[in-house]
């Protein structure tokens, strides 16, 4: 392979990291027995299947990257316009009131930045998967960052397109027991009316009930943007004060039906409540604490329970079964009060950890930053480095190791340790920028260190980049940069001396730094 200009040297270090982990195997077995020479046995095993995969096996992890990036690019231009689905679908969840809808809010960007990180890992799978390159282990770890980001990115936009359907049962549910109330009520009043004599106060005092529940459901209605769950909520119990003044007057089977068509809506509200638990929770498992995760037991306990009673009701006759349809009822209707108190829970629990998150970005950007000014300064001065500088090797490490930080990053304690692998990462970065600048031809330390010398000011293209010794440029009186720079503007003119010093009437901007 070696012959073909494959790289080996990936396959060859592995070699020695398994001679390494034998040796010390045998010399453990020899002192200590088998027991403590399995983990270096381990090592040589795990070393030796680095070598196979870095050697003999290259071809075909070539052949398997090129054919992941092949599948990944379709599958991006799918995301695409499924983000622009959500979109459009957030759009339409925004008809409704806030309180429904608030925890969907933002996963559409968080789903176009899991996309466009996607995306960069997809196109860095493509350079490192050629024989120029030859990084392809690195590929692969790339195609598996692409791949579940665009896993999350569907996720999320899962989440908003969902909603919106539930939302919209939910006011097409509404609708339909706002008018079953209202029919319900009319019929009772004309019932007790024309059985006026043969019908005592508790009717009447239901049907009162039932008409103050169905006011506020219309009182609801009436809101810019209405909380179709409260509108059910307060037409169902006016449907069901009118069904108890009733309950003389209809036949058993006419109760029972329209029982079990309730028991079907209260049901459906109740597992679109019980589902956006299960999905939130999908989302953001890990931000979720001990005590809340109790409750979404009991909650799956509960929906278990209410299913089981609408099994029972239909293996049941005549007051079994609506006895059993009316426990059903009852605890779908528990079953959704608790499921929206446990969920606000949930959600209160993912809230503590937005301002740790609020940092994790913070320090990723900063970082960033000074991995891209380290990598512009190197790009802008290798002529003057050496080949393969260590300070060049050291950068390009950082910059491994920052792109290695994938999203979603969940959990305090995944949160935190990202904070600190920034920070560190961000602190290689700046020290390896500092073992830069030490690398140009002529730098030395002290404070009579090199002047870089960038073009500016009105004789910009007459300015050459380049290091020369100069003096101590504080007595310039410039104020120093964050960076440990200072900036000087001199008229067109003017020229170095020959100690470095600036002579009156220098036509650019002159950056220094001590080194």
């Amino acid at each position: 392979m070696a012959a073909q200009n494959w790289n080996m040297e990936g396959s060859n270090a592995a070699l020695d990291r398994t001679r390494e982990a034998l040796s010390q195997a045998v010399q453990t077995l020899e002192r200590a027995g088998v027991a403590a020479a399995r983990e270096p046995l381990t090592a040589a095993q795990a070393h030796l299947a680095d070598a196979v995969l870095y050697g003999r096996d290259l071809p075909q992890l070539v052949r398997q990257n090129d054919e992941r990036i092949a599948a990944l690019g379709p599958l991006g231009e799918e995301l695409k316009a499924y983000i622009a689905q959500g979109r459009v679908a957030f759009d339409a969840v925004d008809e409704y009131a806030e309180s429904t809808w608030s925890d969907i809010r933002g996963n559409g960007s968080e789903a176009q930045a899991a996309a466009e990180r996607a995306y960069e890992h997809w196109q860095q799978a493509q350079q490192q998967n050629t024989m120029d390159e030859q990084e392809f282990p690195a590929a692969k770890g790339n195609l598996d960052a692409a791949e579940n980001e665009t896993a999350y990115a569907r996720q999320l936009i899962d989440t908003i397109v969902q909603r919106l359907h539930d939302l919209e049962t939910a006011r097409s549910t509404a609708r339909a027991e706002i008018e079953a109330a209202q029919s319900d009520i009319a019929r009772g009043w004309a019932f007790v009316r024309a059985n006026d004599a043969d019908v005592g106060r508790v009717p009447e005092q239901k049907l009162q009930q039932a008409e103050q529940a169905f006011a506020a459901a219309q009182a609801e209605m009436q809101q810019g943007k209405p909380n179709w769950l409260t509108v059910v909520e307060q037409a169902q119990a006016a449907n069901a004060l009118a069904d108890e003044a009733l309950v003389g007057a209809r036949s058993e089977a006419e109760i029972i039906e329209k029982l079990r068509k309730q028991v079907a809506n209260v049901q459906q509200l109740a597992t679109a409540e019980v589902k956006k638990i299960v999905s939130f929770v999908g989302l953001h498992e890990a931000d979720i604490k001990p005590p809340s995760r109790q409750q979404i037991q009991l909650v799956q306990k509960q929906t278990q329970e209410a299913f089981g009673l609408i099994q029972q009701s239909e293996a049941s006759e005549d007051e079994r079964r609506r006895a059993a349809l009316e426990k059903a009822f009852a605890a779908y209707q528990a079953l959704q009060k608790l499921a929206s108190q446990v969920y606000a829970q949930a959600y209160a629990d993912f809230q503590e950890l937005e301002q740790l998150r609020t940092t994790v970005n913070s320090e990723l950007a900063r970082t960033r930053s000074a991995i891209e000014s380290a990598e512009q300064m190197l790009t802008m001065n290798r002529s003057m480095l050496p080949r393969s500088s260590r300070a060049e090797q050291r950068l390009r490490a950082t910059r491994r190791s920052f792109d290695q930080i994938t999203l979603p990053i969940v959990g305090e304690e995944r949160l935190r340790a990202t904070i600190k692998e920034a920070q560190a990462i961000r602190a290689e970065a700046e020290d390896a920028a500092a073992d830069l600048r030490r690398s140009f031809p002529g730098s030395h330390g002290g404070m009579g260190g090199p002047v870089v010398i960038v073009g500016g000011g009105a004789r910009r293209s007459q300015c050459a980049v380049g290091v020369v010794s100069g003096r101590d440029p504080s007595a310039s009186g410039c104020p120093a940069r964050r960076d440990g720079t200072r900036r000087l503007s001199a008229a067109p003119g003017g020229e170095i001396g020959p100690g470095g010093e600036l002579m009156a009437g220098f036509g650019c901007d002159i950056l220094f730094r001590m080194h």
